[in-house]
């Protein structure tokens, strides 16, 4: 009896276990029963992205894992590595049901801590190391598929990670006596994990990362728009931004760094990284502002920081600057200002140089005014436009100080690169500067620009408040004992102690 208990329960194991075989795998009579891969690597999946390929961490479809699941749940492939011949890498041949649809999931790379596969949710989690070298290019594809007659089935793979680099160049109008030199990029308070939903791609979230990338590096990550900061000093909470190591000189003195080690300057990054897009930022140093002077990004605590013209030593009570307000170079025109205005028009701007628009006129003569009443009042720093637009010690010149260059330097009528003005040079140092003759402008007009040169001092004219004491210059002679109407165009000379 036991004899017959024994034999009854073998046969019925065995029965379970064919019925379980036959509704599982096929009978492996060929091929087309095992799975195999017809695999597409992203650029053509995707489309072309040249871009993206050239910047790109994969010059080839690398070694891929594949979870693959059945309609009840099943693994049918639990993370085992392919070759890009879509063919099982330790060789072991995996079969296809004999019916239903298995769903796959691919992912590169294969092997690699960072890029993790979660077998409840079916989602791929990518977390980024700081180290920009180790970081990883992420593609992935899915499929869903019942028994294909060849057994293949097509992976078309995506990009699910981001790409961003950090390119750099001199404003197109940076003076010569201008250099910057960068030694490394910093990409801070980027997102650092990105999850992957093989149906929707990948979203970022998680703690924030900082990532060096040299002069030339591929900063890897989760598609995001970057969070930028905005105000204060840059610090790990503060916003996504960007830290450049580098020096930058002008007429040589360092504005960023020393002799002896960088400096660092700070950008906003404000930046969409969208999956299999390479995104490159792009940095311009030295960008010429409204008020002339150049700005290379924020200091630490968030201030720009910016170089205003150099100051020229003449050996003189004061020192001049390099070239007008709202100018780059010394041969420019710069901006022209009326008396106590703080706002200057370049030639290409349009303004009506009147009394109406004169600060501090009552009427439209000149004759009423509510501020600088009396002669010889000297501007407020207020209202002194190289004070305002330049900041620190830079102030328009007095009348005394434009006496002082008259009397202490050797004027020489000249063209520097195509434009006529003075070479003022010290008669102590032979240190010298140019004066343009920019001429003036009054109501709309201009006039003898190119011939003549008209500068404001800070002091209203002794023998009427209409007016104010200026410097003008021709070919033929100079004298910085004349007065200009308030409301005149005229150029501003700073000077610094």
């Amino acid at each position: 009896m036991k004899h017959y208990i024994s034999l009854f329960i073998f046969m019925s194991l065995l029965l379970l276990s064919s019925c379980g075989m036959e509704n599982l795998v096929s009978d492996g009579g060929g091929d087309s029963d095992i799975i195999r891969f017809d695999v597409a690597c992203p650029d053509t999946a995707e489309g072309s992205r040249g871009a993206f390929t050239r910047a790109s961490k994969l010059t080839s479809l690398p070694d891929f894992k594949v979870y693959a699941y059945d309609a009840s749940g099943t693994a049918a492939i639990n993370g085992k590595v392919f070759t890009a011949n879509g063919t099982s890498k330790d060789g072991t041949a995996y079969y296809w049901p004999k019916t239903g649809n298995v769903t796959f999931y691919a992912f590169a790379p294969a092997s690699n801590g960072s890029v993790v596969f979660n077998t409840t949710s079916k989602t791929l989690t990518y977390t980024a190391p700081a180290a920009q070298g180790s970081q990883q290019d992420v593609i992935y594809a899915t499929a869903t598929k019942s028994r294909p007659t060849d057994g293949k089935v097509a992976l078309a793979f995506k990009h699910a990670t981001a790409a961003l680099s950090v390119s750099w160049s001199r404003a197109g109008d940076l003076p010569s006596t201008t250099t910057v030199s960068v030694s490394n990029v910093k990409v801070c308070n980027v997102k650092q994990t990105g999850t992957l939903s093989f149906g929707s791609g990948m979203t970022a979230g998680g703690s924030n990362i900082s990532s060096d990338l040299g002069t030339s590096g591929l900063m890897m990550v989760a598609p995001q728009a970057t969070s930028p900061w905005k105000n204060g000093a840059f610090t790990s909470s503060s916003g996504s931004y960007l830290a450049v190591s580098c020096k930058v000189i002008a007429n040589g003195s360092y504005v960023v760094g020393s002799a002896s080690a960088d400096g660092t300057v700070y950008y906003p990054l404000s930046q969409a990284l969208t999956a299999g897009t390479a995104t490159t930022v792009k940095l311009v140093f030295g960008t010429k502002q409204s008020n002339g002077s150049r700005t290379f990004g924020y200091d630490a605590n968030g201030t720009r920081i910016s170089h205003v013209p150099g100051a020229v030593d003449l050996g003189l009570s004061v020192k001049w600057a390099s070239c007008n307000l709202g100018a780059s170079k010394p041969e420019e025109y710069g901006k022209y200002y009326a008396w106590a205005a703080t706002t200057g028009y370049a030639s290409s701007q349009s303004h009506d140089f009147s009394w109406k628009y004169t600060p501090y006129c009552n009427d439209s003569n000149g004759n009423s005014w509510s501020k600088y009443t009396s002669g010889n009042a000297t501007l407020e720093s207020s209202d002194d436009a190289a004070t305002v637009n330049l900041g620190g010690s830079w102030r328009m010149p007095t009348h005394k100080e434009w006496q002082d260059l008259y009397n202490e330097c050797t004027w020489t009528w000249t063209t520097l690169n195509g434009v006529n003005g003075y070479k003022v040079s010290s008669k102590k140092n032979n240190n010298s500067i140019f004066l343009p003759a920019a001429g003036y402008r009054y109501g709309t007009s201009y006039a003898y620009v190119g011939s003549d040169g008209f500068y404001w001092s800070s002091l209203v004219y002794s023998s009427g408040v209409y007016s104010a004491w200026d410097m003008r210059f021709n070919s033929g002679g100079r004298n910085p004992g004349n007065d200009g109407n308030r409301y005149y165009g005229f150029s501003v000379r700073p000077v610094c102690p």
